[in-house]
Formats: structure tokens, sequence, C-alpha cells
């Protein structure tokens, strides 16, 4: 009984073995045939990317990318004929300018024989007692180098100038344009562009038609607005309009200098430093005061010439045209100066400088 026991214990093993043989082989044949089926897509896709690669490959980058290229050229070759033919418009409107400036000049041309004879004749030695008539002839030739200094400057400033100091960006009419420099009398170079500063003391303003105005609302003491422009030699022409929408009697307008030191001293006190007029018609320089005819009325626009002469080191001065009227010269000093304006006690005033 033991041995069929053990006999039928064999079997049931042996046939066991057989089932998970048989179970084992299955399964590794159904993952064999998995792994095939994997393996069969993924060749279809290296082969269809190989096939896209080969194809992409026939194309260089070059011509991909030449058509863009030629068409970005195209337009850009067409802006910059546009900025030429504003730069040709622009430089049309200078030469007029300088024509009338030339025209009404009277020193533009000299005869240097003919200057001479007027003060010497020909058979003259130059000998001591022609001392005097050298000096009169120097003084005449002074007169005209200075007259004609500025256009020479002028030339200068053009030829050598950055290209950003010669050509600027008009934001109001969106388009460029050659730096409007105007030729002042005498001047030892060309006027300056009259612009209002884009950083101030206070922040109650606001900038208009590219720096050329400023819109201040005044609200309390110690506002004092300047431009940007920095006047250092020759004769200044400054010519603003003042539309006054509401002001009070501390309301003034002038020049201040390097020193003028901001919130320490209120318009009202006629600090030093500061070379202005009131609406009172009071001009004060450096704290002294006198009475002018300068009296400008609240709610209207006003119209003022401001000549800043600083030719002579020890002889600066400003003169104030309003209403076909002159007023100074007033002496000022100091080395570098500013457009100045301000008010106290709140108001609304609009400032621009005029061409």
């Amino acid at each position: 009984m033991e041995n069929l026991n053990s006999n039928d214990q064999t079997l049931s093993q042996l046939s066991n073995q057989n089932i998970n043989y048989n179970i084992n082989n299955n399964l590794i044949n159904n993952s064999s045939n998995k792994i095939n089926g994997i393996n069969k897509q993924d060749t279809n896709i290296i082969d269809i990317n190989q096939s896209f690669a080969r194809k992409a490959s026939l194309n260089e980058p070059e011509s991909t990318y030449q058509e863009y290229i030629e068409d970005l050229s195209n337009v850009l070759d067409m802006r910059i004929a546009e900025i030429t033919d504003q730069l040709q418009e622009s430089k049309k409107e200078l030469l007029e300018q300088f024509k009338n400036d030339l025209s009404q000049q009277t020193l533009l041309q000299v005869n240097l024989k003919d200057l001479h004879y007027n003060f010497f004749s020909e058979e003259e030695n130059f000998g001591i007692k022609s001392v005097s008539k050298l000096k009169k002839f120097k003084e005449c030739l002074d007169s005209y180098l200075k007259n004609i200094d500025s256009y020479l400057d002028l030339k200068e400033k053009f030829s050598k100038g950055k290209i950003n100091d010669v050509i600027k960006m008009n934001t109001v009419k969106n388009k460029f344009e050659f730096a409007k420099f105007k030729i002042g009398k005498g001047s030892k170079g060309p006027s300056l562009e009259n612009l209002w500063d884009g950083v101030q003391h206070k922040n109650n303003f606001t900038l208009m038609e590219d720096s050329k105005a400023i819109n201040i609302k005044y609200n309390n003491c110690y506002e004092l607005y300047v431009s940007k422009t920095v006047y250092k030699n020759g004769i200044n022409i400054i010519r603003m309009e003042v539309d006054c929408i509401s002001t009070t009697i501390y309301h003034s307008i002038g020049l201040i200098n390097e020193s003028y030191t901001f919130g320490s001293s209120c318009v009202c006190l006629k600090s030093l430093n500061s070379f202005m007029f009131d609406r009172s018609g009071n001009v004060f320089c450096n704290s002294n005061t006198v009475s002018s005819g300068i009296v400008f009325s609240d709610g209207q626009k006003h119209v003022f010439e401001i000549e800043l002469n600083l030719e002579n080191e020890n002889e600066k001065f400003m003169i104030v045209k309003f209403n076909d009227s002159e007023y100074g010269p007033y002496k000022i000093t100091g080395t570098k100066f500013k457009v100045a304006v301000g008010m106290c006690n709140g108001g609304n005033v609009i400032y621009r400088f005029l061409d």
C-alpha cells in the first residue's frame, strides 16, 4: 500500500510539473508575441521618421529662409527710403530758415581791401601815428567775425556732432528731422533747442509736445520747475507762450543759475541765484527787486521773449520783451543757467517754448 501511495504521489507531482510547464510556456509564447508586435510597430514608426528625415534633408536650410530674408530686406529698404524722404524735407525747411536769417544780416560779406582803405591811405607807412587807426581796424574786424562766428560753428556742429545731436525724432509728427538750431546774433555757437526737463523737484507736471511744453498744476510752496536746456555762453533767445489758466500773485518766470538750491528757497522769497519777474511786474535778481511794466493778467495767454546774453564774462545780463516793449538789461551772475517758472499756493499754467 505504501508503494502504491508513493507511486500516486510521484505521478501527481509529475502531472503538476507538466501543467506548470505548459502554463509557463504559454505565458512565454504570449509575451514573445506581444514583444514582437511592439517591435514591429516601433519599426514602422522608425521607418516613417527615417522617411520624413530623408525627405526633409533634400531641402537645404538656406533655401527655406532665403525668401523670408529677402522680403525682410525689402521692408527695411522701404523704411530707410521713408526716413531719407523725411530728412530731405527737413533739410529744405532748415535751409530756407537759414536763407531768411542770412538775408537779414548786414555784415555777411566784407571787402578787406576797401575796409583797409577806409582807415588808411595807400602811402601810409603804418608808423606810430597809425596805432589808433590799427586799433579801430581791429575792432571792425572783431565785430565782423563775431557776427559770422555762429555760422561757422553751425557748420561744425552738423559735420562733426554726434548723430543724436543733429538728427531728432519728432514724436509729435512721428518723423525724423534735423535739429533746428537757431543762429543767434553774435553767439559763440548755435542757439540751443529749448526743452523742459522730465525730472523735476516736484511731480505736479506733465510734459507735452516732445518736451517743448509743460502743464504744471501747482499744489503748495517751494515749487519751481526748470528747463532741461542749459545755457553757458553766447546770446540765447528764449521765446515762451504762457497760458495762465489760474495763478496767484507769486507766479514768476525767469532764470536760475547753477547755485540755486531747490526746496530751501520759495519763489515768493525772491531768493539768491534766481533772476525772475512776477505777474505784478516786480523783477528780482539775487534778492534785489525793481519794478517794471511786465504785468500779465490771470486767465490769459502771454508771449515773452528773454534774451540771455552771456558773451561777456563780467557783464552777463537778461532782457525781457513783452507786449512790444523791452525791459532791462538786468544783471545776472553765474556760469550755467536754466529757464525757471514757479508759483506758491496752487494754480495751473501751461508753458510752451516757441521756435
